[in-house]
């Protein structure tokens, strides 16, 4: 009776909305329901969740008999299959599948599908068949399976004419069939793809077509395949690349491949050793956003490829360790670097013995125009990204971060909300002082915390704070799992430390009267 009761309970919020704005409502639950943020860092597909997407119009149909009409006849909100088995016998998918594409009629459906499952199974034919026999409605697809089950799929899914986005994961497919191509009659031309391991004539969509991509586990030379085949890329980003030595000399005798549509790119290697870089290998004249992730930044040809590129970079994102601060100045002080004006970077604290941030910190807050000595000993000047508005460094040492440095970082740069002062007989709009506006540090560490900031740098990063600039520590509590403004913190300290000397040399007065 209880149940019936509330079933059927309507609320005046539910009688006075349209049915069309409940319905509104509705289909904004569903773009919230999975983060796959920490799986597009790892260049891999998002693992689904029952609890996701799916359960979207079950939870909004468990609420009240009019909220479960709504859903029941909204197709948008049965257009996401987020499937994830990993026994050898789930039936129970398949009756889920036949109504989740019943119920979403004949609008574009979204699929991802992940299974732990080693080779193919008996019970898990008849949903890879039904799933692949809706291929025509598909308009983004995320399998992760075992190769015998991606090539039952598309053994059917010949054909996909509305397809945006393909992410295919799988294992390593053997030798013998090394180049065979998924589909012989219709490749699809997906706008944005995501794959790891797969080479571009196993998974042959139409490159030509290729706007965004994603790409994990390639070697040098199947970085350089890609590139060459997808021409109007505007977003590409490689991960885990398997730089090698090459051996042949036929990287080194190749002409230089011009990418002429790039503006992003991600490059993430996983070697120590010395290898051929693919940077050294291309060029990119639209590129406005770099990413580069290594272990080890001793020898990367990034000055080269950038100036090579003679791009107008604006995005400088940077996360390794190195052996010395000669790599990360010669990157900061390249010509593509006068137009940088957001620098993420993320190291630790030391390596091999050295102080990573405290160096680059005291450059930057040195000068804006720095003298040095080319290889020649003789005195040059070098302009170190005179455009920078954005640091945001992202920190995760145990050691004390160098904060002794920052306030005469701002002593540098321009005041908030002014116009730039030019230098006098240059070409150019070559400014005298930076644009600094925005120091954010991110203490990302769930082992070490830092400690509040000391008086006496304290004092004069809150006074650029006062003057307009956006200065942030942030530090992981593990206790919550949120980040902690270490500013607020240091200020309530030092309030109640004041507080509790103001009262004391009250007190103290009182009793000396």
């Amino acid at each position: 009776m209880q149940k019936n009761a509330v079933n059927q309970a309507r609320c005046s919020f539910n009688r006075t909305l349209p049915v069309e704005v409940v319905t509104s409502i509705f289909r904004t639950c569903i773009q919230h329901a999975i983060d796959t943020s920490d799986r597009v860092e790892e260049g891999l597909p998002p693992i689904p969740s029952q609890s996701g997407t799916m359960s979207v119009p079950l939870k909004i149909g468990a609420v009240c008999a009019l909220w479960r009409r709504v859903a029941w006849s909204t197709p948008y909100l049965w257009t996401t299959i987020s499937i994830a088995f990993f026994r050898t016998s789930e039936p129970e998918y398949v009756q889920l599948l036949r109504e989740w594409l019943n119920r979403s009629g004949t609008l574009p459906i979204d699929i991802t599908v992940y299974t732990g499952v080693a080779s193919s199974t008996a019970p898990a034919q008849p949903l890879i068949q039904m799933l692949a026999a809706s291929c025509k409605r598909w308009h983004s697809a995320c399998l992760r399976l075992p190769l015998t089950l991606l090539r039952n799929i598309f053994a059917v899914a010949q054909h996909l004419p509305t397809i945006d986005s393909l992410e295919v994961v799988s294992s390593q497919m053997p030798s013998d069939e090394e180049d065979r191509p998924f589909w012989t009659t219709h490749p699809p031309a997906p706008k944005s793809i995501r794959m790891v391991a797969l080479t571009t004539k196993q998974l042959n969509v139409r490159w030509e077509v290729l706007t965004h991509a994603n790409l994990a586990e390639y070697s040098t030379e199947r970085c350089l395949e890609f590139l060459r085949c997808a021409p109007m890329l505007e977003s590409c980003h490689f991960y885990s690349v398997v730089e090698t030595v090459d051996t042949t000399g036929q990287l080194e005798s190749a002409p230089i491949l011009v990418h002429h549509n790039i503006r992003q790119f991600g490059y993430n290697i996983n070697t120590y050793n010395k290898t051929t870089s693919l940077l050294a290998y291309v060029s990119m004249p639209k590129l406005v956003y770099f990413r580069y992730r290594a272990i080890s930044i001793t020898e990367v040809g990034i000055p080269d490829f950038l100036d090579r590129s003679q791009c107008r970079l604006t995005h400088l994102d940077i996360d390794t360790l190195a052996s010395s601060f000669v790599p990360i100045f010669q990157i900061l002080t390249c010509n593509a670097a006068a137009s940088i004006t957001h620098l993420i970077f993320q190291t630790g604290a030391t390596s091999g013995g050295w102080d990573m941030p405290g160096n680059f910190l005291a450059h930057l807050a040195d000068a804006s125009m720095l003298k040095f000595e080319d290889k020649d000993g003789k005195p040059v000047q070098l302009s170190m990204v005179p455009r920078l508005e954005v640091i945001k460094y992202n920190y995760t040492s145990s050691a004390p971060f160098p904060w002794k440095y920052v306030p005469d970082i701002f002593k540098e740069a321009r005041a908030p909300n002014t116009e730039p002062t030019l230098v006098e007989g240059t070409e150019g709009d070559h400014p005298t002082r930076r644009p600094l506006r925005q120091f954010h540090v991110l203490h990302d560490s769930p082992r070490y915390h830092a400690d509040i900031i000391k008086p006496e740098i304290f004092a004069p990063l809150m006074a650029a704070r006062e003057a307009g600039y956006d200065i942030r520590y942030e530090d992981f509590d593990e206790d919550t799992g949120k980040m902690v403004d270490l500013f607020g913190g240091s200020l309530y300290y030092y309030n109640l430390r004041k507080a509790e000397a103001d009262m004391e040399a009250s007190n103290t007065s009182k009793d000396n009267a």
